[in-house]
């Protein structure tokens, strides 16, 4: 040990300006022919001398360390993501799951399968992605149900061939310590076809305002048969308006994950998209409009989507937000936390990269934030409903934000 790091303590003596280029050649050569011991001491050099502004020791550092086991600085390793197209790939090497990271986490897990009878056929269900919200004396989770499961490659398995993908729901009223006190099916209705591949809605997650309990959800638009966003009133334990389906402002064929907000205000907002971070009120004629780019899109942006509805904590606005590896099957889901000024609705600072217990497909569709822990609302692999509450100083800890 004392011999290596004489050994990179003499490179790095040996570092300038005009032979950090001969330095990275060789770091390369020894990663691309399995010296990987050698490679990684100088590596390190290279990491030392120039870590902030030179990404391609970083970048050789995130393959060596598979091989030599070196610790990963995570913030850093975020940075390569939009520069390297393997980064992302990658990652699930390294990718650190808060059920490891932080101890005291708690999982309540809501996970299910039922049948239920689709017109002429019986049909199985199984509970999926849940959202959450607080509410007086403890907390309204709305369940998804869906009529697939997702096989070890990523391909969708049905009990019956040729059949729609069905969402159906379950509202759950909840105590303090997340104990089930009522449940009962929710009917979520859309002005839908049954000739569309995508029956009812999907991924409904649900957002406080105003005393109303709003919901956005993804669509098929049985007119153009384009995925869009619908939205209504979500009332839980008793019947709920029809999803209303929103036009797409830029003529999009695919719309997804769009996230209510409130500013500092109190006043209503959609985060249409996060990078560009665009934010924007929803009109009367249930379309965006006043579309304001708040922030134009930094050079390691990591194409984040929304997952969550905004939660206001003080003076922030907390979102789980989530990027997807699409080479890998089937895809890996990484989550993030964004935070933004609630007077402002700019971006403030982000968690790094991680994951809940390390599925490949999580998805995450409540939050909510309090003085001492932060509850999220996910499934795995579309066949599972958790909760995990994680104290919030060891969650910020954990993550860096």
């Amino acid at each position: 040990m004392a011999r290596d790091i004489a050994l990179r303590d003499a490179v790095l003596d040996w570092l300038t300006d005009e032979t950090i280029d001969a330095l990275y050649d060789v770091v390369k050569f020894c990663r691309e022919s399995g010296k990987h011991g050698i490679g990684q001491l100088l590596c390190d050099a290279g990491r030392r001398y120039e870590r902030d502004s030179d990404l391609r020791f970083e970048y050789e550092h995130s393959i060596l360390a598979f091989y030599t086991k070196a610790s990963i600085d995570h913030a850093a390793y975020t940075r390569l993501i939009p520069h390297f197209s393997n980064a992302l790939t990658n990652y699930k090497y390294y990718a650190r799951a808060l059920s490891q990271l932080v101890p005291q986490r708690e999982i309540h897990d809501y996970s299910e399968t039922v049948e239920r009878c689709q017109g002429s056929y019986m049909d199985t269900f199984h509970s999926s992605t849940p959202s959450i919200i607080k509410c007086a004396g403890g907390y309204l989770m709305n369940v998804r149900y869906v009529n697939y499961a997702i096989t070890h490659d990523g391909y969708y398995s049905y009990r019956h061939d040729g059949v729609k993908i069905t969402s159906i729901y379950k509202a759950l009223l909840l105590d303090e310590r997340f104990a089930v006190l009522n449940s009962r099916d929710v009917d979520v209705p859309v002005n839908t076809s049954p000739d569309v591949r995508y029956q009812g809605v999907e991924d409904v997650k649900l957002f406080e305002h105003g005393g109303d309990v709003l919901y956005f959800g993804t669509v098929q638009d049985p007119a153009t048969l384009n995925l869009t966003l619908g939205h209504g009133v979500y009332a839980g334990i008793a019947p709920t308006s029809t999803a209303t389906i929103c036009a797409s402002p830029f003529g999009r064929s695919v719309e997804k994950n769009w996230c209510f907000a409130h500013d500092a205000a109190g006043a209503l907002k959609v985060i249409y998209e996060f990078e560009p971070l665009t934010v924007c009120d929803i009109g009367a004629a249930c379309d965006l409009c006043n579309v304001c780019v708040k922030a134009g899109e930094s050079a390691d942006a990591l194409k984040l989507r929304g997952s969550t509805n905004g939660c206001t904590f003080g003076d922030e606005v907390w979102f789980v937000c989530h990027l997807a590896d699409p080479y890998s099957r089937p895809y890996e889901y990484y989550h993030v936390f964004v935070v933004l000024d609630s007077a402002t609705l700019t971006h403030k600072r982000r968690s790094t990269l991680f994951k809940f217990e390390g599925k490949p497909v999580e998805f995450c569709l409540g939050l909510v934030v309090l003085e001492d822990k932060v509850v999220m609302s996910y499934s795995e692999m579309d066949g599972s409903s958790k909760v995990m509450v994680v104290p919030r100083d060891a969650l910020q800890s954990a993550l860096g934000f």
